[in-house]
């Protein structure tokens, strides 16, 4: 009489009883969802540059129209219209400037 095997669908190895076999089960989900949650790190930490490079390259580009800006016409203030510092505002909350 051949003893019959339970393969675990995850890494194909192969249990002789049930509670080896479902502990194999346990044990490879646990371990992909630890390699997801390191591969979703991954992921955010990319995104998460790739969001600072934007926001450098934005605020640099502010700079530099705040500069020629400065060249041609001497100063370079904020409106003080509500409507204006609330732009203002939430164009330097998007830079992250406050």
């Amino acid at each position: 009489m051949t003893k019959k095997l339970y393969t675990c669908p995850y890494c194909k190895g192969e249990h002789e009883t049930p509670g080896s076999f479902a502990r194999c089960i346990l044990d490879c989900e646990e371990k992909i969802k630890i390699e997801e949650e390191a591969k979703q790190k991954v992921k955010l930490a990319a995104e998460k540059e790739a969001r600072y490079k934007e926001v450098i390259d934005a605020y640099e580009n502010f700079e530099e129209l705040r500069s020629k800006y400065v060249d041609d016409y001497g100063s370079f203030t904020f409106k003080t219209r509500s409507a204006d510092i609330d732009m203002c505002n939430l164009i330097l909350n998007s830079l992250g400037l406050i």
